[in-house]
């Protein structure tokens, strides 16, 4: 998932919404409770998030921004410093296999590392469908009916446990799909649509270093060139 136009790739200062320090000054509550991992559809909900005191890190480029849970004690930004800890997060990763390899790759420098996952829901578009069939081969009656009309592009889908949906097309465009649902409504038929999505699980390798010294940058080209970044997190307990 990503944000139209040239966003940074990495957001530790968010864009003059909230400089890093406040937005670590504005986390202190939140700083020990579990950290979740979002993603956010639009630059505006982020800084709405942001404002409110609800982000601890963004990573706008690759549509994440990661978040505090509801739980938790209070904790001193200046606990991290007196313990020499430096925390952060790396992704997003499309697949575990690869989001392990990162892992071992900061393990191997004396890194603790955790993956967590989100799951991403990537829109696709709206689809325009006919439903109310019996059976698929009810379905395939429709879509011949329907290609003698000259809609021949059709599939038979079960989404979500619904059976026997003659799916006729998924645009981009409202107005296509509109134009489509109207045409088939004018032969006799009872058309829908609806907004499509693709869910899939991405993964998250949280890490912490402690006993001071640089942070390792362990992330390769082909890394970056995925999107995948690492952004600082306050530190959270184990």
């Amino acid at each position: 998932m990503r944000f139209p136009g040239s966003w940074p790739l990495l957001l530790s200062v968010v864009f003059s919404v909230l400089p890093w320090p406040p937005l670590v000054a504005q986390s202190r509550a939140a700083e020990r409770s579990n950290l979740l991992i979002e993603p956010v559809q639009e630059r505006n909900e982020a800084s709405r998030r942001i404002a409110n005191g609800l982000v601890v890190a963004v990573a706008i480029e690759t549509g994440y921004v990661v978040v505090a849970g509801a739980s938790g004690a209070d904790k001193n930004v200046g606990d991290d410093i007196a313990t020499r800890s430096i925390c952060f997060a790396v992704g997003p990763v499309r697949d575990r296999a690869r989001a392990v390899d990162i892992s071992r790759r900061y393990t191997a420098r004396q890194v603790k590392t955790r993956l967590k996952t989100s799951l991403d829901k990537h829109y696709l578009g709206i689809m325009v469908y006919v439903d109310g069939h019996a059976s698929r081969a009810e379905a395939r009656k429709t879509a011949s009916m329907l290609a003698a009309q000259g809609i021949p592009d059709h599939i038979i889908i079960n989404p979500e446990g619904r059976l026997h949906l003659l799916s006729l097309g998924v645009f981009a465009e409202a107005r296509n799909a509109e134009r489509l649902r109207a045409r088939i409504e004018r032969l006799g038929y009872s058309a829908k649509h609806e907004r499509r999505f693709r869910e899939r699980t991405v993964y998250f390798v949280f890490g912490e270093q402690t006993g001071g010294g640089g942070l390792p940058e362990l992330l390769d080209e082909n890394d970056l060139a995925d999107g995948i970044v690492r952004i600082p997190t306050p530190c959270s307990p184990d």
